[in-house]
């Protein structure tokens, strides 16, 4: 990429669907995942609005820090998951902490 060119170490998180490009072709560092908003991890389930920070802390941690850097988040969960559920909203699976700014409505 232009920014590999002018040795920027580049890295994507999230959602990738190009995949014609494999990741490991255009970054120099990546996480790829998609498809679903909850993630397991451990023995719990986390969401992938927190998958992603966590990556992007991983990133900022294990870049060369005598490099800039360029860091792309495509965030999967605002896109619905069609899990056979047609009800309004049935495809949304929010954090808690999100739904509860809905209470009202």
């Amino acid at each position: 990429s232009m920014l590999q060119q002018s040795d920027y170490f580049v890295g994507h998180i999230g959602k990738w669907q190009y995949w014609n490009f494999m990741p490991e072709q255009l970054f120099d560092w990546a996480q790829i995942f998609e498809g679903y908003h909850w993630y397991p991890r451990g023995d719990k389930e986390i969401h992938g609005s927190t998958l992603a920070r966590m990556h992007a802390v991983d990133f900022l941690k294990q870049r060369p820090k005598d490099k800039p850097f360029a860091l792309s988040i495509a965030f999967y969960p605002p896109k619905a998951v069609n899990d056979h559920n047609n009800t309004p909203g049935g495809q949304w699976f929010p954090t808690n902490e999100t739904r509860k700014l809905y209470d009202n409505v």
